[in-house]
């Protein structure tokens, strides 16, 4: 991270030269433990260093764990094979022990299989002590060694680093489910058995003939063995039967060099085996390849060992021609395997095609094509890993958020949340859902309900300010926003929505500050980009908001992102960009209708009212319930002099409002304005008073009110809406003359009745 920053490479070089460092330790262990020839062991170097099945442990960044572990756990045993030979040398005995015992911790800590080389280490020194008192009496069966000083540290220093394990662990295992690992979750402890014992000679199949490897073997990649019958039991029986023949020969040869050899052999596959083989405890996986890593050693020993004994003067050319085809197949497949784990989607594609059956790769290869972008590419895969896996809750979630069909989507996210009642994320999405249909208060629930299963949700707290904000709760929703971002400073979404809460409270400084936050933090983050440059434009920094908009759209050429560059230019009267703008966006977005609808404004302020009114139209026949088109119809209409068409129109825009929404307020405003034109004044007024019960700040409908009021001589009322009007617009000309035409008319009426009164006590 220091020398090479965040690019891959340099994780990759350290990988690979921590696979030689342990290829050469495993070399050295054959040529000086084992007492191999030279050719011997660079044989089975060779095979360790270009075995497929190591791919995932080397080329996977998360696989150095297995190459410390493998490097800490060759020079654990090499150190305690030495300290047994140099046991009687001066000043060798406190070395080469605590050599031993340290780098087995080592081990440990890398990875918990490295604890495992001290029963590697202890089953050497038995061999050894058996073979000694064999070699002094043929005649007496061996007995089992006592317990003598290396069997008693081996086992003392084994329970400390197992107990030191655990309790690193708080004295509990981690939890998994069944998408982990299905076998464990079996209610047949026949099927757990037969299960687990075909993994073992599954793994065996993958170091003998790895044809078939894949990143992930979870979630129905192998099924489970439930039956006596299934055929798969009878290789389950040859390698048991193969290891119980390699245990009898180990406690039966007379030859010291052979039985040691296959005691270090089996033993270093079997043991560092045993914590990935559920036997000891459950875990998380199904079939690892990066776990073979250390065990494929101990195989390679007795594989060459049984070349070595076919190697007589007649087979001694052709087991080296053999050995030669298989490294060299080795490394082509190697290499190629290599490619697989250069991107996200090579790897995933290859899971597609090793297992197919899996769910899971279904499931990550959707999720990278969401972030993509490929929807349909992503929820063809979401549903077939459904279709796998049908309790899947992340799948139905994932799945949620890209449907169109809200129906749908809402029941996949119930789905989710039926199968793992804790699922903050469905909770969070569902409450969306209901947001965007205008269901607050049911959308409130499920966020509440989120933060309940997590309270570190920080998106989740956002949303909920936005929710409170949305009913007028303003002090509760920044509360929130802040909560948010007190759990999660660096949160780009919660920075953006807070920023949008300043916004809207005309904050816009403020607002401006914490976009720029999301942006240092994620400088591609294009929500966050067009709201800031909203904002400067919206404090006439055009300029800076025209940087924003095209950085926006280098980023991601979004038709919303053009959209808005468009607006920004019709409103600093660039309307030759703008219109450049806005046929690039329409004739790139055809489906993306509210371009059409500022290019039809944009045509209006040019007066070319026929052309806005035909690009209007043709929105409107793609899309018969888009509101604002309408609106702008009727707009067009009642400017041309047709004002009976646009009341046509502004009472179908009104009839899409919901109940809730502020932005109907316009509409309403607008249909005032064309019933007032059409001297329907009590129908206009109705509409202005609609209208402020919504939005109680237009100053136009309290200056439209206060004028029919005018005309009507409620001059009370009329003068409480001109008042209202010049607070919310203090420069308003028309607001201001018709003040002072109200205040004549009062002051003028008022003195007619002063002389009508003077006249009726002349005449009594």
């Amino acid at each position: 991270m220091l020398i090479g920053g965040e690019g891959v490479f340099y994780y990759h070089l350290v990988n690979v030269l921590l696979h030689v460092i342990v290829t050469s330790l495993f070399t050295y262990m054959c040529l000086d433990i084992l007492r191999w020839s030279t050719e011997a062991a660079a044989t089975a170097g060779l095979l360790f260093a270009s075995h497929p099945v190591h791919t995932e442990a080397v080329s996977s960044i998360v696989g150095r764990a297995e190459l410390l572990s493998g490097m800490f756990f060759f020079l654990s045993f090499i150190t305690f094979c030495k300290w047994k030979r140099k046991d009687n040398v001066p000043g060798q005995s406190f070395l080469l022990p605590a050599s031993s015992v340290i780098t087995a911790w080592l081990a440990l800590m890398a990875k918990e299989q490295g604890v495992t080389v001290l029963t590697v280490s202890l089953c050497y020194h038995l061999q050894t002590v058996c073979t000694r008192k064999r070699e002094r009496s043929r005649k007496e069966v061996p007995k089992w060694p006592g317990v003598d000083r290396y069997t008693l540290t081996i086992l003392l220093v084994l329970n400390v680093l197992v107990g030191f394990r655990v309790w690193l662990l708080n004295g509990s295992l981690p939890q998994f489910s069944d998408q982990d690992n299905p076998a464990a979750f079996s209610k047949s402890l026949f099927t757990r058995v037969l299960t687990y014992s075909y993994l073992t000679a599954f793994n065996l199949g993958l170091l003998l003939y790895p044809a078939t490897l894949s990143y992930d073997w979870q979630m129905g990649s192998i099924p489970l063995v439930e039956s006596i019958w299934d055929l798969r039991n009878l290789v389950t029986i040859l390698t048991f039967f193969g290891i119980a023949m390699i245990i009898w020969f180990v406690t039966s040869s007379s030859q010291n060099g052979e039985t040691k050899l296959l005691t270090i052999g089996l033993a270093t596959c079997v043991f560092p085996f045993l914590p990935a083989s559920n036997l000891l405890v459950t875990v998380g996986f199904v079939v690892a390849e990066r776990v073979l890593y250390i065990p494929s050693a101990g195989f390679f020993v007795l594989v060459v060992h049984g070349l070595h004994k076919l190697k007589s003067t007649k087979y001694t050319w052709s087991c080296r021609v053999l050995t030669l085809v298989i490294v060299t197949t080795f490394m082509l497949k190697t290499a190629r395997r290599n490619t697989v784990w250069s991107s996200r989607e090579s790897l995933f594609r290859s899971g597609l095609e090793s297992v197919p059956q899996n769910a899971k790769i279904h499931y990550n290869f959707a999720n990278l094509q969401k972030d993509l972008g490929d929807v349909d590419l992503a929820v063809k895969h979401y549903r077939i890993a459904i279709s796998l896996w049908p309790d899947h809750a992340s799948a139905h979630n994932n799945l949620g958020t890209l449907l169109h069909d809200s129906t749908e989507a809402e029941h996949h996210f119930r789905t989710a949340i039926s199968i793992n009642p804790l699922h903050a994320r469905a909770y969070f999405n569902l409450a969306n859902l209901y947001s965007k249909q205008d269901k607050i208060q049911i959308a409130d629930t499920f966020l509440k309900r989120a933060i309940e299963v997590d309270p570190d949700f920080a998106e989740a707290y956002s949303s909920l300010a936005s929710l409170r904000a949305q009913i007028g709760r303003i002090k509760e929703a920044e509360e929130l926003h802040l909560t948010a971002l007190r759990l999660n400073p660096v949160n780009v979404d919660a920075l953006n929505n807070y920023g949008v809460f300043l916004q809207g409270l005309d904050r816009s400084d403020d607002a401006l500050s914490y976009y720029r936050r999301a942006l240092v933090l994620q400088p591609n983050h294009t929500v966050a980009l067009v709201n800031a440059a909203k904002t400067l434009r919206s404090l006439k920094f055009v300029d800076d908001a025209e940087s924003l908009y095209k950085r926006a759209l280098k980023v991601q050429n979004d038709p919303q992102v053009l959209d808005n560059l468009g607006v920004l230019y019709i409103k600093s009267r660039r309307f030759l960009a703008a219109k450049e703008v806005f046929l690039t966006l329409i004739n790139q977005y055809s489906h993306y209708q509210d371009g059409k609808m500022h290019y039809a404004q944009l045509l209006m302020q040019e007066r070319s009212f026929k052309e806005a009114e035909n690009v209007l139209l043709s929105a409107i026949k793609r899309n018969d319930t888009f509101r604002d088109a309408y609106h702008q119809l009727a707009v067009l209409y009642t400017n041309t002099n047709r004002s009976a068409e646009g009341l046509v129109h502004i009472l179908q825009a009104i009839s899409l409002c919901s109940s809730c929404d502020h932005t109907c307020a316009q509409l309403y405003v607008c249909h005032g304005d064309i019933a007032k034109e059409l001297d329907a004044l009590t129908t206009a007024a109705q509409s202005y008073d609609l209208a402020l019960q919504i939005d109680p700040n237009i100053a136009h409908a309290h200056l439209n009110l206060g004028v029919i009021h005018h005309l009507q001589g409620r001059y009370t009322e009329a003068l409480k809406h001109y008042r209202l009007a010049q607070n919310l617009d203090p420069n308003n000309l028309v607001v201001l003359e018709n003040l002072k035409k109200l205040k004549k008319q009062v002051l003028k009426s008022s003195l007619q009745d002063r002389i009508g009164d003077n006249h009726v006590c002349q005449t009594w």
